[in-house]
C-alpha cells in the first residue's frame, strides 16, 4: 500500500439536515402493503425488461445509488450514535419500534462513532414494467464485491480514518475468498489481539479493519461467544476510536425489509432532497436474472457489442457504491458490457491493481 501513502487525510463526512416528511403522514404498513412510494409488481416478460442501461439511465442509476447509501449511512450513524436521542426517531420520522425490534439491530454497537459506517455497499436494482429501475436490496455489512472495485475501496479504507498512514487489514476467515484472492492480505481473527482497547497484529497497530465476517462472530466478548473468526475486545477498540472498522458494526440494521421501504424518506430528511431512485417491495418480485460477472479473472475479457443474455428478461442490475466520506464512486457488476456509459467500467484489455491491503 505504499503507492497511496501521501494521500491526504479525508475530511469528516457531514451531512445536510432537512426536516423530511411530517410525522402525521401514513406509516407504511409492516407486512403486506405496498412500498411507500407505491412500487408496482414485476413479472416475467415485461416490454419494458427490454435490456441493459442505457447512458441516460445508467446516470441518473448513479446518482441514485449514491444519494441511497449517503443517507443509509447518516441514518446508521445517528442510530447507533445513541439510541434514545436519535434523531429520526424523536422527529418521528421513522416508528422508534423498527429500530428497536429489528433482528439485524445490534445494541451492542450503540455508541460507536466513525466517519463513515457504509464504506462499501451493494445494491440490487429491477425493472418494474414501466421500464423504471427499482432498489430492490442492500448489503451493508459485508458485501462480495469484484476485483474492478478494489482500487476503489483501498483509497476508501485509507480515507475513512484520520490517521495520517494508516495500516489497513482485512479479517477473513481462512477459507473465504477474499482470503484466496492473489494479492489480497488477510488475517484471521486469531492473528489479531486487542490490548487497552487497540488492534494488533504482530505487535504492529491496525487502524482500519476491512472485515468479512458477520456481526454476530465479530467479537466474542459482545457476540457469540464461541467464534473462532472474530476479536475479543474488536468492539471497545471500535467504541475507543482506535480503529475503525469497515463496514461498520450493526449495518444490517439498513437492510432490513421494513426500513428498505423508508429510504426515501430518509433522503429527504437527511440529505434534503428528492429521493433519485425509487423502491420496490421484494416480496412481489418472484424473477430476477443478475448480469454475469467474473471476478476471479484479474483481465477483463475483451468487450462484445453482442446483445446480452439479459436482453429479454426482466433486468437485475447490482451496483457496487464505494463511500470515502467525500464522494461516493458507484461501479457495476457487470464489467463486460458497452451498453454503461461510465468511466468507472473498465475498457478493453484494462487490468486492475490487485494488491488490495497493507
Amino acid at each position: 500500500m505504499g503507492e497511496d501513502r501521501d494521500m491526504p487525510p479525508a475530511r469528516p463526512t457531514t451531512h445536510s439536515l432537512a426536516m423530511g416528511p411530517h410525522p402525521t403522514e401514513e406509516l407504511p404498513r409492516a407486512t403486506g402493503a405496498p412500498a411507500m412510494n407505491d412500487a408496482p409488481t414485476l413479472s416475467v416478460g415485461l416490454p419494458h425488461a427490454e435490456g441493459l442501461p442505457s447512458a441516460a439511465e445508467w446516470e441518473r442509476l448513479e446518482r441514485g445509488v449514491a444519494q441511497r447509501v449517503r443517507a443509509l449511512d447518516a441514518f446508521l450513524s445517528d442510530v447507533y450514535g445513541d439510541t434514545a436521542d436519535a434523531r429520526v426517531l424523536a422527529d418521528g420520522v421513522l416508528p422508534r419500534r423498527l429500530v428497536t425490534t429489528s433482528a439485524r439491530f445490534r445494541r451492542e454497537a450503540v455508541g460507536i462513532s466513525q466517519p463513515v459506517r457504509v464504506v462499501v455497499a451493494s445494491v440490487d436494482v429491477v425493472r418494474d414494467e414501466h421500464g423504471t429501475f427499482r432498489a430492490i436490496a442492500d448489503d451493508l455489512s459485508c458485501p462480495a464485491w469484484p476485483a474492478h472495485v478494489a482500487p476503489h475501496l483501498l483509497r476508501a479504507l485509507r480515507a475513512v480514518t484520520r490517521v495520517a498512514d494508516p495500516v489497513v487489514l482485512a479479517l477473513a476467515p481462512s477459507h473465504s475468498a477474499l482470503a484466496r484472492q492473489p494479492g489480497v492480505t488477510t488475517v484471521a481473527g486469531r492473528g489479531l489481539v486487542c490490548r487497552e482497547n487497540t488492534v494488533y497484529h504482530d505487535n504492529r497497530r491496525v487502524d482500519v479493519l476491512y472485515r468479512t465476517v458477520a456481526d454476530d462472530l465479530l467479537d466474542p466478548l459482545h457476540f457469540q461467544p464461541d467464534s473462532a473468526h472474530g476479536v475479543s475486545g474488536l468492539l471497545n477498540a471500535a467504541r475507543a476510536g482506535s480503529v475503525t472498522l469497515a463496514n461498520a458494526a450493526g449495518n444490517g440494521l439498513g437492510e432490513d425489509p421494513l426500513i428498505h421501504r423508508f429510504v426515501p424518506r430518509l433522503v429527504e430528511y437527511y440529505l434534503g432532497e428528492h429521493p433519485i431512485l425509487p423502491v420496490v417491495d421484494k416480496e412481489t418480485v418472484h424473477t430476477t436474472h443478475f448480469l454475469p460477472v467474473n471476478a476471479a479473472h484479474q483481465r477483463f475479457p475483451d468487450l462484445s457489442t453482442a446483445p446480452s443474455t439479459a436482453d429479454m428478461s426482466p433486468v437485475s442490475l447490482r451496483l457496487f457504491a464505494v463511500n470515502d466520506g467525500v464522494s461516493v464512486t458507484v461501479l457495476s457488476d457487470a464489467v463486460g458490457i458497452t451498453d454503461l456509459s461510465t468511466s468507472n467500467i473498465p475498457q478493453r484489455g484494462s487490468t486492475v491493481e490487485t494488491t488490495v491491503l497493507w
